[in-house]
Parts: structure tokens; sequence; C-alpha cells
């Protein structure tokens, strides 16, 4: 079966996922600004999620709570390739074509293999490419949107590096269950009431049953509720800040909020804690290297340029200064006024027949002309060291957490003004 297929794609491709279905005239059930949904569109899905859902662990709701989490899925992805529309986000048949290839390599098949294990299954292979496209088209559109919104310092990054040094707690994570009632940016006071009285109900719930999934499935407006009622583990620095603070403090079980911002009221009800790995030392070998590169072109073939870059090597065991060879000859213009010096670096970031010559270098030595794929090399070593880079590192993933908490915050954010902006009428 294509159960380990279903589990690469994101849920939300998932719930859009290409069974062969009839579509027959129907009526509508909402409008999005200039779009419809109908109402056979709306049950195919339905159907869809809850075929999906029986090779998870989650408990089937009714369709008194699905239909409208699915509804609202269906106005937030026409709302969203509304918008990659007005932006000109278009996705062609190469990159359609690159994440087909991709996917079919997470299932160690070809993209034909894959094909005859979706139609195995009964899924339709022009549909499957349809959605797949509607989900590229969604996360370009996304990314291009808030990517430009998000702004990250050093001083920010320094700061939470020496509070992780300094604090007790920087290696435990946290899982936490989310449920939002959503607003609107400018609700009125009767809204405002609605939704605080919705909360407090589902916190009730919370407090009454252990399955958290059901409760967040009947009240939580995430725009993927099925997924992201499940924040799973995350360091401090990883959570939303609205409600960062207090996870801590919490005991496994217990329930906060709710928490206001302007996408509306947060519930979150701590799951899990787990003490994390300590970050082990990050020390890496560096080589301070030099070269002459000399590259093949329409009237100096590779036979020419290597006899070229010969008489190089000849004049530097002469006695030329390299330095002043490469500032003369070398076609790495990166370098060349630096005397082809490539500064400290490692091997993994080196073209590979380049890496393996400087490292049987030693210091001091130079190399006899060796081709990469950019052309033909001289390399001489100039020292060698233990550079110790833990720190960096620690960095580098600080902002990477940091920078996918503000991208979610945002993003949760631009769905509420897409929302805010949008002519919604809902008929069911």
């Amino acid at each position: 079966m294509f159960k380990k297929f279903i589990s690469i794609i994101s849920l939300s491709l998932l719930c859009f996922a290409a069974f062969a279905a009839p579509v027959p005239l129907d009526r509508i059930v909402a409008i999005v600004n200039d779009d419809v949904v109908t109402e056979t569109e709306l049950e195919y899905r339905i159907s869809v999620i809850k075929e999906q859902m029986k090779t998870t662990n989650v408990t089937l709701p009714g369709d008194d709570i699905l239909q409208p989490q699915v509804l609202d899925r269906l106005i937030e992805q026409m709302l969203v390739l509304q918008a990659a529309d007005r932006y000109g986000v278009f996705i062609d048949d190469q990159a359609l074509n690159q994440a087909l290839f991709t996917i079919a390599q997470q299932n160690n098949a070809t993209v034909s293999e894959l094909r005859d294990m979706l139609e195995d299954d009964g899924i339709d292979y022009q549909k499957f490419l349809d959605d797949l496209r509607t989900q590229i088209t969604i996360q370009r559109t996304e990314q291009r949107l808030i990517s430009s919104e998000i702004t990250l310092n050093n001083e920010e990054i320094d700061h939470l590096y020496n509070q992780s040094l300094k604090s007790t707690q920087q290696n435990k994570q946290y899982r936490l269950g989310h449920i939002l009632v959503a607003l609107s940016r400018d609700p009125t006071p009767e809204q405002v009431s609605l939704a605080q009285a919705r909360a407090l109900e589902a916190q009730h719930m919370l407090v009454e049953t252990e399955d958290f999934q059901q409760v967040a499935l009947r009240f939580s407006d995430s725009k993927d509720v099925l997924k992201q009622s499940d924040l799973g583990l995350r360091r401090h620095d990883e959570l939303p800040t609205l409600f960062a603070d207090s996870v801590h403090k919490m005991e496994v079980g217990e329930i906060a909020g709710p928490f206001r911002n302007s996408s509306g009221l947060h519930l979150v009800q701590l799951l899990e804690v787990e003490q994390g790995n300590a970050q082990q030392p990050r020390v890496i070998n560096e080589t301070h290297v030099r070269h002459i590169l000399l590259s093949t072109n329409q009237v100096r073939d590779d036979k020419k340029t290597l006899a070229e870059i010969q008489k190089i090597r000849e004049a530097i065991e002469n006695g030329d200064d390299f330095a002043s060879l490469a500032q003369k000859h070398s076609e790495d213009f990166g370098t060349r006024q630096a005397g082809g010096d490539l500064e400290w670096t490692t091997s993994q970031v080196l073209d590979p027949a380049f890496a393996q010559t400087m490292d049987s270098l030693k210091i001091g030595e130079i190399s006899k002309p060796v081709k990469s794929a950019f052309g033909w090399h001289i390399i001489q070593v100039l020292d060698r060291r233990e550079n110790d880079v833990t720190e960096n590192v620690l960095k580098a993933q600080i902002q990477e957490r940091v920078y996918e908490r503000k991208f979610n915050e945002a993003l949760q954010n631009w769905y509420t003004q897409l929302r805010d902006q949008a002519l919604i009428e809902v008929y069911i």
C-alpha cells in the first residue's frame, strides 16, 4: 500500500490528495471573493481526510466538527491562491517536476514507479500533480510574502545565546497542545465576548478529558488544526513569545491561557517535557590554503591549459612569488587580488578533487597541477589548525529557531489579515 508515501507529504496536502471522484453540479457552500466552494468539493475533501485519519491514532470526529474545519481550510487555500495570483507566484513545470522527483526519491522509487504506486492506490495522477502544484504555490507565496517581514539582528541572537549559557533549562524541550480561537484584527466587543466564551468552554473540556486532539478539532481555528494543535517538542526559544515565559513554570497536564494577540485567543496545555542532550563541543579541522586557477575556454583547450599551468608551477619552483603569479594569472577572480588566498577553509566546502589534493599536502608544499570542475589548479597549503566552532554552531541553531518562530507568528497574522480583507460568505 501507499502508506509510506502518505507520511512524507504535509497533512495540508493530504487533505487535498487526488482520489478520483466525479464532480456533479451542486450548490455553493461558500463564496470567497470571486471564487466559490461547492458542496461536492467540501464532501469530497472530508472523505479524503477521513481516509487519511484512518492511518493515524486520532479518533475520527463527527461531521459536525469536521465539516467547518475542512471548509475553513478550503477558504484559506483559496485566499492564498488568490494572493499568489495577485503577486505573480507561478509554479512552472520544471519546479513541479523537481518536487515530483524529490518525492519519488523519498519513496525509493523513480517517477514512473511513483505514478504506478499512486494509481495502485486509486489516486488519479493528473489530479495529484495539480494538487502538488497548488501546495507548492501556497508554500512559495507564504515564503515570498512573509520572509521579507522577518528581521533578525546579532544583538538578539547574542542575548539568547548568553541566556542559554546561564540557564539550567537550556536543554529542556516542551511539547505543547495549542488551541486558537480566532478573532479579526479589529473585533467588536460582542465578537470578543463570544470568543472568550468559546475559549472557556474549550478549557473546561480539556480539564474533563485527556484527549487534547479531540478538543482541538472541535474548537481550534489554527490554519491546519489537524497538524498544528500539537506543536511538538520545542526548546524555549522556539515557542511563540506570547506564552513562552509561562511554559517553563507549568506542570505536565497543566492548561494556561487564554492569551490574546492579533490572531485571537490561545490556550496551551503542557503535554510533555524532555531533557534534551547537552550541546557537544564542535571542533573542525581547517586549512589555510591558496591556489592559482586556469580554466579551459574557446581558445585554450584542456591540453593547452594544463601546459600553461605547468609553466606557472615551474616558475614558482624557480623562485617566483606564488602570490604575484596568482595576481597575474589566476582566473579565480574572487581570490586573484589576494594572491589566490582562500583563507581558512574546510574540505567539505571545496570541490572533491581540490579537497583531496589539499588534504594530502604538507604545510608549505605546492601541488602538481590538479583538475577540478572549475579547471586546473596549483595548490599550496600555508597552515592547518583545529577550530572550536561550538559557539558559531549554537548561534546558528538559535537563529534558525528564532526565524521559524517569527515566521509562524507572522504567518498566522497574515492569514488573519487575508480573512479580514476578503468577502467571505458561508451558506452552511
